[in-house]
């Protein structure tokens, strides 16, 4: 037969105070022959807050971790390459932010027989704003 009181002895002097608690409650339920329906509502409680703590904290150091590594190796590796072009999309982007509050002040501001001046203007594509920073780039 095993010696519960000698191994809970043993135990206690290296522990933490939360582990040993949790030891003597495991021990306390071996020794009385209870199961997960004859023990109190606050001990089954306390045991699922601290193992549901102790795995969240863990996933989170984890996934932190994992997320930090993933991101130096991502700024690493695919950010030198398209760097010139999120540069050039930034340019274009900015242009056409420009361009369109010009033309609605022009709309705005003069005004032919309620219709605006540029009313009928377009917008150059996507393609021909790139080419052009290209071209002013080179």
């Amino acid at each position: 037969m095993i010696n519960y009181q000698m191994m809970n002895k043993e135990s206690n002097m290296s522990q933490p105070k939360t582990a040993k608690y949790i030891h003597k409650l495991d021990h306390h339920d071996v020794i009385e022959g209870r199961s997960i329906y004859d023990i109190p509502f606050r001990t089954l409680v306390w045991k699922n807050f601290v193992a549901g703590a102790s795995r969240a904290a863990g996933s989170l150091l984890f996934f932190t971790i994992f997320f930090i590594i993933l991101g130096l190796i991502a700024a690493k590796t695919i950010w030198p390459p398209i760097q010139d072009f999120v540069e050039a999309f930034n340019t274009v982007s900015m242009q056409l932010k420009y361009t369109n509050r010009m033309i609605r002040e022009l709309n705005q501001t003069i005004d032919v027989e309620g219709e605006g001046l540029f009313s009928d203007f377009e917008i150059p594509t996507f393609d021909e704003l790139f080419n052009q920073v290209k071209e002013n780039n080179q």
